[in-house]
């Protein structure tokens, strides 16, 4: 109903428009006609009636189209309304046209009518016909400029849309923005792969129906109004059912007026950040019990030794081996964490190298193999022994060392150890390898990873965590490589490479 009222107004109007141009381009013709003395002929008002209703209409309709254009705040938006010597040259033209279009009419209308073609009878049609023009040329030039207005704010809205698209795709974390009511109308690719969804599946939906794999209570009124802007870790259940923890904030996004439009929730995942921290913890326990053990035995025997002067010469001994020997174990676990320290800070270790044959560093594997307690028996197969390698003898000896204490540890039952080495291309390769409980695919992507412990490597065996990262870094420092192959309880290979030299000039 409304609209059809609304209709017969904008008919009514556009009728009175017609009328008014029509008598005042009548008034002027009649008021022409008179002083000139053509006769008062009904005819001789056709076209005055025609062409001042015709032109008032459309003034009046470029009119509204331009009034509801500024209404709509294009001009906040850079619009300049200024005339320039262009838009001038427009508007003259548009004044002359005017002129002549009606001059034309009123030419066709004195033929029909039979008046006499007087100059004078051009002036009412010269005149209304100039400012006709001269009105449609303004409003016509005025709404070419808001359209032109327009076309430029949609073209940056456009591209303000795709920055934010682009900023959307680009964090990190996990962003879901959402009406009032709390339903989802846009959400990131991170949000997405850390909730495990389709984007089409998310939109439209409440954000509370997105977190039902979440452990129950960690999300208790976290929704509620009174919770806004406050962050909450909790615990998700992956597709696989492996937790995964993130860090949730929901906060109101505001618009100019301090109102709630939308709510936005930001989502961080700290499952790395969790398992850092507790890997650290159990560090400091594992390096508090690693530390203690050998001072333990070291305080033990020196104060057996203080207490008991009369002790024979062989115990005595035998006591101060232990004691010299634990004292060595507390340095290497120091140093061990020494070149840790160096390493995360960014300080290269200190290397004290030597031009030496690959064949001096074999005798020291076969020593650590030999001082090394073991049900294992150790095979060693190497060649090229007089190939030259420019190293550190003692950091080397401390990656043969941890290797093959971790083909030890994580070989129980097993009957051999290997060590195989020969000279390749450029540089000389030495591999330890075990028959011990291996490991998956992941794990050995993450061996050379601080404070990382396998599963099983954490119930067969105490560590660090440590070991193989700092073998890494020790080998690389030597510029040279290292890579590990494993298979679940078939055994694990840890190959690394240090660069020949075929001269003797360090």
């Amino acid at each position: 109903m409304s609209s059809v009222v609304k209709l017969l107004r904008h008919l009514l109007l556009q009728l009175a428009f017609f009328i008014l141009g029509a008598s005042l381009l009548s008034f002027l013709s009649f008021l022409q006609k008179l002083l000139i003395g053509y006769p008062q002929r009904l005819i001789g008002y056709l076209i005055p009636v025609l062409a001042g209703g015709v032109t008032s209409v459309i003034i009046a309709y470029l009119y509204g189209r331009l009034r509801r254009a500024e209404q709509a705040n294009l001009q906040r938006a850079g619009l300049d309304l200024r005339l320039r010597l262009p838009h001038l040259l427009v508007l003259i033209n548009a004044a002359l046209s005017g002129s002549l279009l009606l001059c034309l009419f009123s030419l066709a209308q004195k033929v029909l009518a039979g008046y006499p073609l007087h100059p004078k009878g051009f002036v009412v049609p010269t005149l209304f016909g100039g400012a006709s023009g001269l009105l449609i040329g303004i409003y016509l030039l005025r709404n070419h400029q808001l359209l032109a207005s327009q076309s430029e704010t949609l073209e940056r809205l456009r591209q303000e849309k795709n920055k934010v698209s682009d900023i959307l795709v680009s964090i990190s974390d996990g962003l879901l923005v959402a009406d009032a009511t709390g339903r989802i109308e846009r959400v990131n690719a991170a949000a997405l792969q850390l909730l495990e969804l389709e984007e089409a599946n998310a939109c439209g939906q409440p954000l509370e129906a997105l977190f039902a794999r979440a452990v129950a209570s960690s999300l208790d009124d976290f929704f509620s109004p009174e919770r806004r802007g406050r962050s909450r870790t909790f615990s998700l259940l992956t597709r696989d059912g492996k937790p995964r923890t993130v860090k949730a904030q929901l906060v109101n996004i505001r618009n100019d007026r301090g109102d709630c439009g939308g709510l936005l929730l930001i989502l961080h995942d700290t499952t790395e950040e969790h398992r850092i921290d507790r890997m650290k913890s159990e560090f400091i326990s594992s390096a508090a019990h690693n530390l203690k053990t050998p001072i333990t035995a070291i305080a033990g025997y020196s104060e057996l030794l203080l207490a008991d002067g009369e002790l024979p010469v062989s115990q005595r001994q035998e006591f101060l081996g232990y004691i010299h020997e634990k004292a060595w174990q507390l340095d290497r676990l120091i140093n061990n964490l020494l070149d840790i320290s160096r390493v995360e800070s960014g300080r290269e270790i200190r290397l004290e190298k030597q031009l030496l044959p690959v064949a001096s560093l074999l005798e020291r594997v076969q020593r650590l193999c030999h001082q090394t307690p073991s049900t294992c028996q150790f095979r060693i197969d190497c060649r090229d022994e007089q190939t030259l390698v420019f190293v550190d003898p003692d950091k080397i000896e401390q990656v043969l060392q941890n290797l093959i204490s971790n083909a030890i540890k994580f070989s129980p039952g097993a009957e051999y150890v290997f060590v195989h080495g020969h000279r390749a291309d450029h540089c000389y390769e030495i591999s330890v390898r075990d028959e011990g409980i291996g490991m998956t695919d992941e794990e050995t992507t993450r061996i050379f990873d601080r404070f990382y412990r396998t599963d099983a490597a954490s119930a067969t065996a105490p560590g660090l965590g440590l070991g193989m990262s700092l073998v890494k870094a020790l080998v690389e420092a030597h510029g040279g490589e290292i890579r590990v192959q494993s298979v679940l309880h078939q055994g694990t290979t840890v190959t690394f490479s240090l660069p020949a030299r075929d001269d003797k000039t360090p």
